[in-house]
């Protein structure tokens, strides 16, 4: 609302799905030690004149943040009454404590969540520094950010941006409809882990969609050349991909521009080769995320695309053993290549000279 409070007007509304458990975990951001903007409706002076004076007048000004306490912050009662959910909370805070904005800041942090980093030496630095994560540590957040920027650059309002019926996710749903050749009538919406708007699409057109990002020639030429600069970007930059220790970064590092990749979540692993002109999807059943990058790095190594001598860094990838506690060996993860006949006689064909095709 205008006001951060139930007195001020609507100005939007989000939809925002999270457990019992996620509320906790933000509640526990939120103790100790923080930094508040403190709202354009109150008594605080700027300039000599009231912050809510500029308010009244349509007027926003900068505000620096202030450091306050929150002492406890207590989770009362959860209970919904239809399509919404009400959360009675108890807060005990310092003075100077805005606790309307204290609830406009939960309820921000309950669309994108709060992460650690995957990178395990940027979370325990943040553990060290008594730092608990925000949106921003969210491995997700890249992806925000540019939702956020398409939004600044298209003069689309950023407040309700994650709701999808927002003009920038029906944007990306047209787009994701060419690429993928995939009706829009057809895919299930549903909310990502970071709240991002999310669709069901077939294994098999997340595969046709990486085949039209290296083979755009289907679409128009403002679109083929944005294809282009794509997968430059992302050959020469793998680390902006994924970051540090991740298979996508490690994989393209040594296989870009020939071949690019990036990993989903529940087991998806989706490559392009690029001069093939060809699209893979790698779905792992269980949504288990580990046994994605063996199945992707045999099929690169089967591909002989690369030297494989290139690829010995990326072994690590492809078999691996497995560990208890105790960094005792039970066993070990590998493909059974019986699985890829198919896909050798693929690039036998692919391979075999053009006089003897």
């Amino acid at each position: 609302t205008t006001t951060a409070d139930a007195e001020g007007e609507l100005i939007a509304e989000r939809p925002v799905t999270c457990t019992l458990g996620q509320v906790v975990e933000v509640l526990d951001r939120f103790m100790g030690p923080i930094r508040q903007v403190p709202p354009m409706h109150s008594a605080l002076k700027k300039d000599g004149k009231a912050l809510y004076e500029y308010a009244r007048d349509g007027i926003t000004v900068d505000r620096e943040p202030r450091s306050i306490t929150i002492h406890s912050l207590t989770l009362e009662r959860l209970h919904s009454h239809g399509e919404h959910v009400d959360l009675d909370l108890q807060v005990r805070c310092s003075k100077g404590t805005y606790v309307r904005v204290l609830g406009e800041d939960i309820g921000k942090a309950l669309g994108c969540g709060a992460q650690y980093p995957t990178h395990k030496k940027d979370a325990d630095a943040l553990i060290m520094h008594q730092t608990k994560p925000t949106a921003i540590h969210n491995n997700c957040s890249g992806k925000h950010a540019g939702m956020l920027a398409l939004c600044k650059l298209l003069n689309f309002d950023t407040e309700d941006y994650l709701n999808p019926a927002h003009s920038v996710q029906q944007l990306i749903l047209n787009y994701v409809a060419a690429f993928y050749e995939y009706p829009k009538e057809k895919m299930v919406c549903a909310l990502d882990g970071c709240t991002a708007p999310i669709y069901s699409i077939p294994a098999y057109h997340q595969a046709i969609c990486f085949r039209n990002l290296v083979e755009p020639s289907q679409f128009e030429a403002v679109r083929q050349e944005a294809c282009k600069t794509l997968v430059e970007a992302i050959s020469q930059y793998p680390f902006m991909v994924a970051g540090s220790k991740r298979y996508c970064t490690d994989m393209m590092q040594i296989c870009a521009p020939e071949i690019i990749g990036k990993t989903g979540a529940e087991g998806v692993f989706c490559m392009a080769f690029t001069k093939q002109k060809l699209g893979v999807c790698i779905k792992i059943d269980d949504g288990k995320m580990l046994p994605q990058y063996n199945v992707a790095q045999l099929m690169i190594s089967l591909s002989n695309l690369i030297n494989q001598e290139k690829l010995l860094p990326l072994q690590k990838y492809a078999q691996h053993e497995l560990k208890n506690f105790n960094q005792l060996v039970t066993g070990e993860m590998r493909v059974n290549t019986e699985m890829f006949r198919h896909w050798i006689a693929l690039w036998d064909e692919l391979n075999r000279p053009i006089n003897e095709a």
